[in-house]
């Protein structure tokens, strides 16, 4: 009995660590934060400079899985390995509800930055923070969404 149950032990741990290693494999560009559609042509650069090698040249209206932002310069994923998209060829896409906060403040005047806290419910702690700010005329992710906790509990 105490073999057999090693030996579910040890099948389990080695499934476990084969886990590990799949998802050791991605790649930092194929952690997708938020998508992005291109508003016109738009060359895919090998690092965030206008002067770099061209990869790839995409069409209007292309979506496009983004990591991230530097800069000007939207992180995508090319052949597994990360290249760059000018800001100014590309738009956000946004959820209906990100979109809704967003147009509240595209009417006030000098706001350019909103943070945005969020719960499943007005009780909650355990919340998820995201920024926002107004480059180029338009609503961009300032930061990788990111969790957080609000409210301490009662000592």
């Amino acid at each position: 009995m105490k073999r057999l149950m090693m030996a579910a032990l040890l099948a389990l741990l080695i499934i476990q660590t084969t886990n590990l290693v799949k998802a050791e494999t991605k790649t930092s560009c194929e952690i997708t934060q938020f998508k992005i559609v291109l508003k016109s042509a738009a060359d895919v650069k090998e690092k965030a400079s206008a002067s770099s090698k061209t990869l790839k040249t995409y069409k209007k209206n292309k979506e496009l899985s983004a990591s991230g932002r530097t800069g000007d310069w939207y992180k995508v994923c090319r052949s597994k390995k990360t290249a760059y998209i000018n800001m100014a060829d590309v738009k956000e896409v946004f959820s209906t509800d990100e979109k809704a906060l967003l147009k509240k403040f595209d009417r006030r005047k000098g706001v350019n930055q909103v943070l945005s806290v969020t719960g499943k419910a007005m009780i909650d702690k355990k919340v998820t923070i995201q920024t926002y700010e107004k480059k180029q005329g338009e609503w961009r992710r300032a930061l990788k969404k990111m969790e957080g906790v609000i409210g301490v509990e009662n000592l």
